[in-house]
């Protein structure tokens, strides 16, 4: 649950963005964000008890400028703070990904699923957009390159120079799985283009040992795949695995 004093904060920034945006209203803001007018609404008038970490996150990355940004997220959300304010310590040569807008936008439909196309090799276009998405990818695709985050070239081609992305948190991981749920197309079950697995059992340790390489390896090999240059192409693909217990407790003393 969201803080009396993060609201408190958030409250008085959204404030200020309106002040100093005269020609913006709460329905700019909620257009920009993907955030409800009326949540905004509710905000602002100091009567929203409790607010959604993805709400907040989408709101602060419009209404609040970076210092302030790292700032809340360093007092708010120390760990995501920590990352940020690394990620901006370390040089770069190329263009390189935001690592606080990324999260946002992962955060974020249809912004999430086109990041899913455009941060690859082969990149995605305007058109396929469309196609897929039709007028509401079109526009949150707008805000992205408005917002210089991804970049479209004379061929029409949508992409970033740094390619892809790496999600090393646990929350971020198991959010874009669950998302991948909501965009697996079920018609391809069965087909040679899909697959769809869940296996539950009750293992001995060293067995449970066995599957966690097995999967460990799957994965290595995965990455090697699709990282070999003469295996880029056209077609966007989703992979994701979990393994884990049902019982933590069913570890315990075991190493």
């Amino acid at each position: 649950m969201a803080s009396k004093t993060l609201l408190a904060e958030l409250q008085t920034a959204l404030a200020s963005y309106l002040d100093n945006h005269k020609n913006l209203s709460i329905q700019s803001i909620s257009n920009k964000t993907g955030v409800s007018y009326s949540t905004i609404r509710r905000i602002l008038q100091n009567e929203a008890n409790d607010v959604r970490d993805e709400t907040i996150l989408s709101l602060i990355l419009v209404v609040m400028p970076q210092a302030q940004r790292l700032q809340f997220l360093q007092t708010h959300y120390p760990a995501l703070g920590a990352l940020l304010k690394e990620a901006q310590s370390q040089p770069i040569e190329e263009p390189a990904l935001d690592h606080f807008k990324l999260r946002m936008y992962r955060f974020k439909d249809p912004h999430n699923y086109i990041l899913k196309m455009a941060l690859t090799a082969h990149g995605t276009t305007r058109k396929d957009i469309f196609r897929i998405l039709g007028e509401r990818g079109v526009t949150a695709l707008d805000e992205m390159l408005e917002d210089k985050f991804l970049f479209e070239d004379r061929n029409n081609k949508v992409s970033h120079p740094s390619r892809g992305s790496f999600i090393m948190n646990a929350d971020d991981i198991l959010h874009q799985i669950k998302k991948d749920a909501d965009y697996y197309d079920k018609s391809l079950v069965g087909s040679q283009f899909a697959r769809l697995v869940h296996l539950s059992a009750s293992l001995s340790l060293s067995a449970y040992k066995e599957l966690i390489e097995l999967v460990s390896e799957f994965a290595k090999k995965s990455d090697r795949l699709k990282e070999a240059s003469q295996n880029q192409g056209a077609i966007p693909v989703f992979i994701d695995i979990m393994v884990n217990t049902y019982d933590r407790a069913s570890l315990t003393g075991v190493s």
